[in-house]
């Protein structure tokens, strides 16, 4: 009796740890900001009132680099809230219905990799690989597609945003962040790219970035 009680109890602790789930067909996991410090220490912004499932304490997270690189993406365990703001070198406004969290590198990465300072975090263990035309994808809703992220730079920082292809073939825009660098840049974002145009992206297929949009 005390080893059938004994099991139960192991069974159900398993089933209580945080993991990646499965998302529902068409739901996106949890989405945010990640940006490292000096000591290359990586915290988290996530949208407070965020319809998707809370992060716990342990939960699995990728981040995710769009830009040219080395590394496509990290293993992560996201931490406890943190008081405050992620550390940055300027004020970033759209932060004030966020919340900030520590997060931990599951992935050993060299001390002399060049990584980006910011990128997207995505809850969750998907597999990211680098689609032709450079952008990493993943299925992240469970519906058999890949999403995209891309990066670009407009006004005084650079915009985030993660992408999907409907069935005909036309992607759309699902999520964007923004990150305040403080000074002007060149503007390289095309249509829908930050996040104040249409949705609808200027490429249509794998590897045409320049496909007619509608």
């Amino acid at each position: 009796m005390r080893f059938a009680l004994l099991l139960v109890a192991v069974v159900i602790g398993e089933g209580c740890r945080p993991h990646a789930a499965a998302p529902r067909s068409g739901t996106l996991p949890r989405i945010g900001l990640a940006v490292s410090d000096s000591a290359r220490e990586w915290c988290a912004e996530f949208v407070a009132d965020s319809g998707a499932p809370a992060l716990e304490p342990g939960r699995r997270a990728t981040i995710v680099f769009a830009g040219p690189g080395p590394v496509t993406a990290l293993a992560v365990r996201v931490g406890t809230r943190r008081e405050g703001e992620c550390p940055a070198a300027f004020p970033q406004p759209r932060w004030i219905d966020y919340v900030a969290y520590r997060v931990a590198l599951l992935d050993s990465v060299l001390s002399a990799t060049d990584l980006p300072p910011v990128a997207l975090i995505v809850a969750g263990d998907a597999a990211w690989t680098r689609g032709a035309d450079g952008a990493p994808r993943a299925d992240l809703d469970g519906d058999g597609a890949l999403e995209a992220v891309r990066r670009c730079t407009a006004d005084e920082g650079e915009h985030l945003t993660l992408w999907s292809m409907g069935r005909d073939g036309v992607w759309t825009r699902r999520w964007h962040e923004y990150y305040d660098w403080g000074g002007l840049t060149d503007p390289t974002c095309r249509p829908g790219e930050d996040g104040r145009d249409a949705s609808e992206s200027s490429f249509t297929k794998e590897g045409d970035s320049h496909g007619s949009s509608r």
